[in-house]
């Protein structure tokens, strides 16, 4: 009788018990290193938001979208750009796209960038530059070219800029 309980018992503890002990454990270093995995993407996240926070004064509110991909941005961003320069109280005579470039520090992330040609009073020039910062994509001014349209004409200068926006290539949104 005492032989039948102990083969019982082992046959229990071999199909029932270690089985479930092996599934505890396995369950339980999953859950570790979930956990750990949890634990470093919402320092990712502090990280991420700590940075848009810092930029945003500078590159406006667009740094809380998703960027867009090439293809869109190429339709987006120069009509986001002429609206902020047309709200800035200039007016755009030329904008031709310069082409892309990728950027090393971020794999996945290229920089659209716009030759912009307008014509402007002088005063216009700071709030045409406070709404490129405030367009609704974000708006990084690599280079400003001014000069007077004509000679003795102080009213009317030209500006060439050109003005790039980072995007991305692949499928993962930022």
């Amino acid at each position: 009788m005492l032989g039948a309980v102990l083969i019982g018992v082992a046959v229990l503890y071999r199909v029932v018990l270690s089985p479930v002990m092996g599934q505890w454990s396995e369950a339980r270093a999953t859950a570790a290193s979930q956990s750990a995995m949890l634990a470093q993407y919402e320092e990712r996240l502090e990280k991420r938001a700590d940075v848009r926070k810092r930029i945003e004064p500078r590159y406006g509110p667009g740094v809380h979208r998703a960027l867009v991909t090439v293809d869109e941005a190429q339709v987006a961003f120069p009509r986001s750009v002429q609206q902020a320069i047309r709200r800035g109280g200039a007016e755009v005579k030329q904008v031709e796209v310069q082409g892309l470039r990728r950027v090393r520090e971020m794999p996945g992330i290229e920089m659209l960038s716009l030759r912009v040609q307008v014509v402007c009073e002088p005063d216009s020039i700071p709030r045409m530059f406070r709404e490129l910062a405030g367009a609704d994509i974000p708006v990084v001014i690599e280079s400003v070219n001014l000069s007077m349209s004509q000679r003795n004409q102080r009213r009317k200068w030209d500006a060439a800029l050109v003005v790039s926006t980072p995007t991305r290539s692949g499928g993962n949104p930022s």
